[in-house]
């Protein structure tokens, strides 16, 4: 079973290596990153690649592997919460939105799994807990400061 679950866990290393690099290429093309990440078309995105070397070298040395864990799935969890609880602002913020009371249901059952979830994960844990708030703060103040929402505002 161990050996199971580190081929699992070598495959989502692997893909994350080569998704984020692509994410921040594509963020960068739509004005939320810095242009130097895009990369040029047809070739790799040779900065993003650098600055996703440069993050897991990071985490690497400054963070054991059950850390890194733990906080990775804090983050995953309270991410994909927020991406969910975006189907309720959408429904009402929108016009002319529809999604289905059943895909609102499944959201509800979501957000609430997810809430007990990083409740357990919380508890006990402030350095947790001061970890995926500064990563959430780091987002949030880029967010704030892209280009691409003034433009928008």
């Amino acid at each position: 079973l161990s050996g199971i679950i580190l081929i699992a866990f070598i495959s989502a290393m692997s893909a994350m290596t080569l998704v984020g690099p692509r994410v921040y290429a594509a963020m960068a093309k739509d004005g939320v990153l810095p242009r130097a990440l895009a990369g040029r078309d047809g070739k790799p995105p040779t900065m993003s690649v650098l600055l996703q070397g440069v993050l897991a070298l990071v985490v690497l040395f400054t963070h054991t592997l059950q850390e890194v864990l733990k906080n990775v799935g804090a983050i995953l969890v309270l991410f994909a919460a927020l991406t969910v609880a975006g189907l309720f602002w959408a429904s009402r913020r929108i016009p002319g939105a529809t999604v289905k009371p059943l895909a609102l249901a499944c959201a509800a059952v979501y957000l609430g799994s997810a809430a007990v979830m990083l409740y357990f994960g919380f508890a006990g844990k402030t350095h947790l807990l001061w970890w995926v708030g500064g990563v959430a703060l780091v987002a949030l103040l880029a967010w704030a400061a892209s280009p691409a929402r003034r433009r928008a505002a």
